[in-house]
């Protein structure tokens, strides 16, 4: 439906985009052409010169903060020659906040950052002049003094009319400079401790705060994290932080019913799991997961049985940390860890074969705060078996047996197979923001990623097999206790990269 109010809309969002973007005198007019019952409505744009800034002018009234400035001043957005875009003035405005909140001043907010622009110097030169000004409502006494933490705490999310910690000293503990409300507290200080990046005595930095919120929320126990800082009364740099936890439940129980239909072969499946998102008291995610399915399959000539049954037992247990001995917990606070336990067996009975498989796994995965964009992933070890006690002789006969190379292909499908492998892989993501030219508003990512990995298999079973004096085999394969394992090293390089091809692809 044609809604003038709405083309009007669209005219001074068109216009306000414009000016934004540096063309001050832009002009945007409305072509409406009715036909019948259909309108057009047409856009008419005038875009005028577009306005560069030709100098930067500072003027700040604290000399301290005017040093720590321009000693990121390979950071700025600004420079001399750009187009006076509006929305890279004010992104310049949230970065500069951010640096500062990084480096202790907490108060410092985007009201402190003004633009004086002069366009009176030409026809599309201006001059542009950054004013950071303490507000006149604004605490003389703290807005340009950094802030420490005077105290941390960590407590449990406690509803309006619940007694809070300060009002019961008597529930606090202290642990490494962190202060515990004993009561109901469902994890391990030690795990709490470790995801806290913020500690007592410490100069407030945004980022920390921040890495503390998402470390907690990944906490599997945790359902939300609330953090407040609150300033501390008769004194102009001390901050305490109050985090509060608010807690899943620990346990919970799934049913899944699902029916299949294979080409007309009809089937169900039933699968039921357990979750413990807190086993042993760290916030430990530990998983149980038992699924069975059936089919009646149709249309097989030449096999005795039409039915193909189908059940899995899996299992794994995931640690919010790493698993490594004399690792520090000032060492854990620097990373995001994960480390992983897993065990899965499955067994399938087709008209054509039998097969068993079961699979393990002891895996890391880890990345440093400081440097997110790389992550790594360690196997430590995994074991992947598959066994077939029983293949139909028809099947044999039609898919195996045969000289043809693509028998030998599809044959490698259907034998036992036995790998014990150590991987190690490495991974970086990056996304960079290349706007240049005019468009700085926008968020012009181009994604490179670069991943390199190495994966070392049948290394240990060989020890084992020359420790035991074992040979070849029959099959000219190494065997351990009768069961042939792979033996290889592999390599990998894998190198990514996003094309900005225009502002929308």
């Amino acid at each position: 439906m044609y809604d003038s109010e709405g083309t009007l809309y669209g005219m001074r969002n068109i216009e306000q985009a414009l000016y934004s973007d540096g063309y001050l005198h832009a002009q945007v007019d409305t072509l409406v052409q009715t036909s019948k019952h259909k309108v057009k409505v047409t856009y008419c744009i005038t875009p005028r010169d577009r306005y560069y800034i030709d100098t930067l002018r500072y003027d700040f009234d604290d000399d301290t903060i005017y040093s720590i400035y321009k000693g990121d001043s390979a950071n700025s957005l600004l420079r001399r020659g750009m187009p006076l875009n509006l929305n890279v003035l004010s992104e310049e405005r949230s970065r500069m906040v951010k640096m500062l909140r990084q480096k202790g001043y907490y108060f410092v907010n985007n009201d402190f950052i003004t633009y004086d622009i002069d366009t009176l110097r030409g026809i599309t030169a201006t001059n542009v002049t950054l004013r950071m000004h303490r507000p006149e409502m604004a605490d003389s006494s703290r807005s340009y003094t950094r802030q420490r933490f005077r105290q941390v705490y960590i407590t449990q999310f406690r509803t309006i009319g619940e007694d809070s910690v300060a009002a019961s000293n008597s529930a606090l503990t202290n642990y490494r400079g962190i202060m515990f409300d004993t009561r109901q507290l469902k994890v391990n200080k030690r795990v709490l401790l470790s995801h806290t990046a913020i500690n007592k005595g410490a100069v407030y930095d945004e980022t920390d705060v921040q890495n503390t919120y998402n470390n907690l929320n990944s906490l599997p126990v945790v359902k939300f994290t609330n953090m407040q800082v609150v300033p501390v009364t008769g004194t102009d740099s001390l901050l305490d932080c109050n985090i509060s936890l608010r807690y899943n439940k620990t346990n919970s129980i799934g049913l899944e019913v699902e029916g299949t239909n294979t080409s007309g072969d009809l089937g169900a499946a039933v699968a039921l799991s357990y979750n413990n998102r807190n086993a042993f008291k760290g916030s430990e995610m530990l998983t149980f997961k038992l699924r069975g399915a059936y089919e009646a399959i149709s249309g097989l000539e030449g096999y005795n049985n039409q039915n193909y049954f189908e059940l899995s037992a899996e299992g794994s247990l995931r640690f919010p940390t790493l698993l490594l001995p004399f690792l520090s917990i000032e060492k854990k606070k620097e990373m995001k860890a994960l480390s992983q336990v897993s065990l899965m067996y499955n067994t399938q009975d087709r008209p054509e074969f039998h097969r068993r498989v079961l699979t393990a796994a002891w895996t890391y995965t880890w990345n440093r705060t400081n440097t997110p964009r790389w992550v790594h992933n360690f196997d430590l070890l995994s074991v992947n078996y598959v066994y077939m006690p029983w293949i139909s002789d028809t099947f044999k006969k039609d898919y195996l047996d045969g000289e043809d190379a693509r028998y030998s292909v599809l044959r490698s499908s259907y034998e036992n197979l036995f790998i014990v492998k150590t991987a190690y892989s490495l991974t970086y993501n990056s996304q960079r923001n290349n706007a240049n030219g005019g468009n700085y508003s926008q968020s012009l990512t181009q994604g490179v990623q670069v991943k390199a990995g190495v994966e070392l298999a049948g290394n240990v079973l060989y020890g084992i097999s020359n420790m035991l004096h074992r040979g070849k085999g029959d099959n000219g394969c190494y065997n351990l206790f009768g069961i042939s394992y792979s033996q290889y090293a592999k390599f990998d390089f894998d190198f990514v990269r996003s094309l900005l091809l225009n502002d929308r692809n």
